[in-house]
């Protein structure tokens, strides 16, 4: 019997994907948003009935059910009405534990990396005989999506350490790809976050397979069996690594041999160190050698990670989601290694005020990798502002002196003179509603 499911925070990337997956299914789905994304627009096209203002009154009278965020703050008016209406409501993860329970659970957590991860083992799952049902903090260019339904009763699932959530899943299969500090307004010091990915680990389903990046470092590893993987010493690793035009081309090397003539056209080095955390996962769960080979070959990509959007003689433009000082390293040296004669110049748009306060002097640090930082204001998501933090914060820390703080006006004008021969923009806010302007200027100049 089909339901009425509302979506409180529905143009959330993991939300969405649930929201789709109900759709899909046959239910009504409806919800609330703060503004019209284009995710959010996507949605509406596809039949969902969406409003972007806090009023019970705009609710609909007929919902059997809430599923919600964690980052909807519990002063929202509709959820204070909806919580008092005796409706019953469920956390998006909760939601995704229950989805998936029934079936094979393949989850992917870390700080950075789950969403390349996640992309890149449903598609390769997809393609085996095996397929998949996948939700994913991301668009697969595969999948032009961030949900693939199938009757599979795979699921490969992004699991999300924000608020813990990710501990309301029990899977069958589990990678863990990185665990350093963030989330300092959840979790409040490093050792939290530590605690919590050792309690995900316990809730590993019995004879359930542990895939760990090798520099993961957790006490409870010394008494789990797990598998390692990375680019060097490890269980799961590649030989004869080669980079040309932006495609790696290795060997697969795993505890039952090798897979010779494996290709990725997925650039930078994190990034074939996630695919190769990818394949031992749909190794493990079966996926043949064959398939493998083929499968990780045809992977295209994923909307807003390391994503081409010129490339001329002139002018390279790479967009990117890194907002957190370990991933903006790992992208702009990899973007170095691509293009080691051309001056970089990045885009930044910091996110969370406490993020901000927390990591300035990282940001600025791993900012210091390109030659020339602008740095937007921060993007709020869910924080109200706080005293003396704001992006100057991070600009002072950036050891260029050619930096600068702008707005998209500033930014865009800049570009009408500078003619950037490099140009990467990064974060994990509106910064996305950057790039189709940032594309229209530089082909006008180009």
């Amino acid at each position: 019997m089909s339901e009425h499911i509302y979506f409180l925070g529905i143009g959330g990337i993991g939300m969405s994907a649930l929201a789709r997956y109900h759709a899909h299914k046959g239910n009504k789905v409806s919800g609330y948003d703060r503004y019209r994304s284009a995710l959010c627009a996507s949605l509406e096209q596809e039949g969902m009935q969406l409003h972007y203002e806090d009023r019970a009154s705009a609710l609909p009278d007929d919902i059997d059910r809430v599923v919600y965020t964690p980052a909807i703050p519990k002063s929202l008016g509709e959820f204070q009405f909806l919580e008092a209406g005796n409706i019953p409501m469920f956390k998006r993860a909760a939601e995704l534990g229950h989805i998936s329970n029934g079936g094979i659970s393949m989850a992917v957590a870390g700080t950075h990396g789950k969403t390349s991860i996640s992309c890149i083992l449903a598609h390769l799952m997809a393609e085996s005989s095996f397929d998949c049902q996948a939700f994913l903090g991301g668009i697969s260019k595969n999948f032009k999506s961030n949900v693939h339904f199938s009757d599979s009763k795979h699921y490969v699932l992004e699991a999300d350490e924000y608020d813990r959530s990710f501990l309301q899943l029990t899977p069958n299969f589990l990678l863990i790809s990185s665990v350093d500090a963030d989330h300092l307004d959840i979790y409040g010091n490093d050792e939290e976050i530590r605690k919590s990915f050792s309690d995900l680990i316990g809730q590993l389903k019995s004879k359930g397979n542990l895939v760990v990046n090798k520099h993961v470092k957790l006490d409870v590893l010394g008494e789990t069996k797990c598998a390692t993987y990375g680019l060097s010493d490890a269980d799961f690793t590649a030989s004869k690594i080669t980079l040309s035009a932006g495609r790696f081309k290795f060997d697969l090397v795993h505890p039952e041999g090798t897979i010779t003539a494996m290709s990725l056209s997925y650039p930078g080095r994190h990034n074939l160190e996630n695919a190769i955390g990818a394949c031992a996962m749909a190794l493990l769960a079966g996926v043949s050698e064959n398939e493998l080979r083929t499968s990780l070959n045809s992977f295209s990509g994923i909307e807003r990670r390391f994503d081409f959007q010129i490339t001329t003689d002139s002018c390279i433009y790479i967009d990117d989601y890194a907002h957190h000082p370990t991933e903006i390293r790992a992208a702009l040296n990899s973007i170095r290694e691509l293009y080691p004669n051309r001056k970089l110049t990045v885009l930044f748009q910091p996110h969370l005020f406490s993020r901000t306060r927390d990591f300035a002097e990282e940001f600025g640090q791993a900012l210091s990798e390109a030659d020339v930082v602008f740095v937007t204001d921060i993007y709020p998501a869910r924080e109200a502002p706080l005293a003396g933090i704001s992006s100057q914060l991070i600009l002072e820390k950036v050891s260029r002196s050619q930096k600068k703080l702008v707005d998209k006006d500033e930014f865009l004008e800049y570009l009408k003179s500078a003619k950037p021969e490099l140009l990467v923009s990064m974060g994990a806010g509106d910064i996305s509603e950057w790039v189709e302007p940032i594309n229209k200027c530089l082909q006008i100049i180009d």
